[in-house]
């Protein structure tokens, strides 16, 4: 134990700030400036759970854009705040204390991953830099994608170390707590020790998946299936395909209210997809299959992080929105992408670039800074994509030459 201790000494000391410094924010910070207009996607999160006093829940009573797992949580800690009359801000500190285990759980992973792909030292380094970047601390007092990163991640790690049941389960999980986890899916097929390995784990995460969605899919269909239809039919958001749509719009399924009309969860709000879903699909699944046919070493850990990254920006330049908040999930693989100051500069970049689109074009009604945030997203993502293949490739030369 002893020597244990004294092996991860230095990122124990990160760690220790790291909880104090999140449980003295609780105390004495909140998310809202004048720039969100007050506003945090806890609001949101009350105002659901606050259903449940009525006896309404997602997925039985109404549609909505989550999947089960943490909108449940946020009504656990509704009802326990509630039951001790206190109002949102207590739950949104008690909500945040629920959160911060994952936080804890995403630099933990972090400086694990990182002793497997480097050293020791490039792993405290990174368990460092994560501590120091804001918006992790701001989204998790804002959203709950701070849970998301933490299951990917945990995920991820489990992939990387061969236990892969495990893997399996908590990516279940973590699907069932937002979809876009599933891209790590990719990764799992292509370093599998065969198809039969492949196919395991696939079914695991789907028979995890539908085992958590089946208690609302039996108790109401129609609820259930709406919610899969309001994330099918949402307008695109804050990506170069909403441009396209001509929409300078966040993600925004309308309010509550909405939700419980089964007839609206299949009508958007701004203006509909003008390519058809094959249109993207389609071509980014062929690139994808490019991708997965080259000639990756199974047992090279930095295949699998190159692999892993090129899929993750596919997926984002794929998909037809983004979040701000989903930089929670992204800024800890930039960083494993690249533990130098290549990765510390790109993370302040992604993190500063966040902000174009919102809060600041939204604070200042400006469609050009919006436009802008979006563009500099995108082209970030394109770069990266290729700069990982490009690394493969000057590997594949490398090895050919020996």
């Amino acid at each position: 134990m002893r020597a244990q201790l004294k092996t991860h000494s230095e990122f124990l000391m990160v760690f220790v700030l790291f909880v104090a410094f999140r449980l003295m924010m609780v105390l004495l910070f909140t998310p809202a400036s004048f720039l969100t207009r007050g506003y945090t996607d806890f609001m949101y999160y009350y105002d659901m759970a606050a259903l449940s006093a009525q006896g309404f829940f997602p997925h039985v009573h109404f549609w909505f854009e989550y999947p089960p797992v943490f909108p449940y949580l946020a009504i656990a800690v509704y009802q326990a705040t509630h039951a001790a009359n206190e109002g949102m801000a207590y739950f949104s500190r008690m909500l945040a204390l629920v959160l911060l285990p994952f936080d804890m759980s995403i630099v933990i992973n972090l400086y694990r991953i990182a002793r497997r792909l480097y050293d020791p030292a490039v792993a405290v380094r990174l368990a460092w830099v994560y501590a120091m970047l804001l918006l992790p601390i701001f989204f998790w007092q804002y959203s709950f994608d701070t849970m998301v990163a933490a299951l990917t991640l945990q995920a991820f790690y489990w992939l990387l170390t061969q236990h892969r049941v495990a893997s399996a389960v908590m990516l279940a999980v973590a699907i069932a707590t937002k979809f876009s986890p599933a891209f790590l899916i990719g990764t799992a097929w292509r370093f599998a020790p065969g198809w039969r390995s492949a196919a395991i784990y696939t079914g695991i995460v789907i028979g995890g998946v539908v085992l958590i969605f089946a208690p609302f899919a039996m108790s109401s269909p129609a609820y259930t299936l709406a919610s899969f239809q309001s994330l099918i039919s949402v307008s695109a958001w804050d990506t170069v395909w909403a441009l396209l749509d001509g929409n300078i719009n966040y993600g925004d399924v309308g309010g509550l209210p909405r939700h419980f009309d089964l007839a609206l969860a299949g009508v958007p709000l701004h203006n509909p997809s003008s390519l058809p879903m094959w249109g993207t699909l389609i071509p980014f699944a062929a690139i994808f299959f490019f991708i997965l046919t080259r000639r990756w070493e199974r047992a090279n850990p930095r295949h699998f992080m190159i692999f892993t990254g090129i899929t993750l920006m596919l997926f984002h330049l794929w998909s037809k929105g983004w979040s701000p908040q989903w930089i929670t999930l992204l800024l800890p693989f930039i960083l494993l992408f690249y533990p130098n100051w290549r990765g510390v500069l790109l993370a302040i970049v992604f993190s500063f670039g966040a902000l174009l689109d919102w809060p600041l074009a939204f604070a200042m009604a400006s469609p050009p800074l919006y436009i802008l945030g979006v563009f500099v997203r995108t082209g970030l993502f394109i770069l990266i994509g290729l700069d990982l293949y490009l690394e493969w490739l000057n590997s594949q030369r490398m090895k050919r030459k020996n």
